[in-house]
């Protein structure tokens, strides 16, 4: 299995890791409820232990941790989730093992993503571009589904030899664009972290 193809498939796991995580969501119940209960709620200054960063975002997200083997190689996705006007936001990372077979280059993290963005959001409109965000290259896309009308962003980081990825999910006639920019805008590398990981 080449380097290639290994990053693709760590980087379609914290996707699918991700997805579980949005199905089975505190939105689902929220949505339920009708339009009237979904204003949005408190936010709050986000920072988990080790994270590295800061974001804006609902209050009290919960955690959770994905181990993950794959070709001998383990690695831990890490995700943190909230729910807050019938939708979902959660900051996901991990950190790249350290493998001289495998192209960790920007420009190799960013295909392999766009790759999985279409395998997750297949026959979804999906849009994508290339930003500077926190002072590096960071990808940005857009998924509207056209089955399941759902709406979806995401944003993906790599610093140093961590990726971290942004992602709000909720439906497409419940969004509020508003409360996607605010989270994804928010994040912030923490000065430890943009020191000790280095420009990517």
């Amino acid at each position: 299995m080449t380097g290639r193809k290994w990053v693709k498939w760590v980087l379609l796991a914290i996707v699918l890791v991700v997805v579980l995580v949005l199905n089975h969501a505190k939105v689902q119940e929220d949505i339920r409820k009708g339009p009237g209960f979904l204003r949005p709620g408190r936010w709050e200054v986000f920072s988990p232990r080790d994270g590295g960063f800061t974001v804006e975002m609902p209050r009290s997200p919960k955690r959770k941790t994905a181990h993950k083997t794959e070709w001998g190689i383990n690695y831990e996705v890490l995700t943190h989730t909230a729910s807050d006007a019938g939708m979902a936001f959660t900051v996901a990372y991990y950190d790249r093992p350290s493998d001289p077979t495998v192209n960790w280059s920007v420009e190799a993290l960013f295909d392999n993503f766009r790759e999985n963005m279409h395998t997750v959001h297949e026959g979804d409109n999906v849009r994508e571009e290339q930003v500077l965000f926190c002072q590096r290259p960071a990808l940005r896309v857009r998924a509207l589904g056209n089955k399941e009308q759902r709406a979806s962003e995401y944003l993906f980081l790599p610093v140093g030899s961590r990726c971290y990825m942004l992602i709000v999910g909720g439906s497409d006639s419940l969004w509020h664009g508003s409360l996607a920019e605010r989270f994804i805008t928010s994040f912030e590398l923490q000065e430890s972290t943009a020191t000790s990981r280095g420009a990517s």
